[in-house]
C-alpha cells in the first residue's frame, strides 16, 4: 500500500518544529513515497487518495495552510508516482475513477501554486 508519512529532514525531528515554521521546501523533503506493490489493488490505492483528499478538506475548512500543502502534496504524489504506476492504471475497470483521480489532481496542483 501506497503510505505517505512524514519523515524526519536531516538534522531535525518532526515533533522539533511545527509545520508552520518549515518552508515549502522543507515540507517537500518531509514527504517519502512507497513504490506501487502490484498485489495490492488499485481500489485500495483509490480509497488511499479519497481518504487524503478528505482530510485536506478539513485542513482547507480550519485555514491551516501547511498541513494543507503537506496532504496536497501527499496526495498529488499518491496519484502522479504510486498508482499511475499500477498495472491497473490503464484498465477499463478503473476509467471513470482514473479521470476523476486526475482531475483532482490537477486542481490540488493549481492549488499548490
Amino acid at each position: 500500500m501506497a503510505r505517505h508519512v512524514p519523515a524526519s529532514a536531516p538534522g531535525t525531528s518532526s515533533a522539533s518544529l511545527p509545520l508552520n515554521a518549515l518552508t515549502t521546501s522543507e515540507i517537500q523533503k518531509l514527504i517519502r513515497t512507497q513504490r506501487v506493490d502490484a498485489r495490492v489493488s488499485l481500489d485500495v490505492y483509490f480509497r488511499t487518495a479519497e481518504h487524503v483528499a478528505l482530510q485536506a478538506k478539513v485542513f482547507r475548512a480550519e485555514h491551516n495552510l501547511p498541513q494543507l500543502y503537506r496532504l496536497l502534496y501527499a496526495y498529488v504524489s499518491i496519484v502522479l508516482d504510486t498508482m499511475s504506476e499500477h498495472a491497473d492504471w490503464t484498465s477499463a475497470r478503473f476509467v471513470e475513477r482514473v479521470r476523476r483521480e486526475e482531475a483532482r489532481t490537477k486542481s490540488a496542483l493549481e492549488e499548490m501554486e
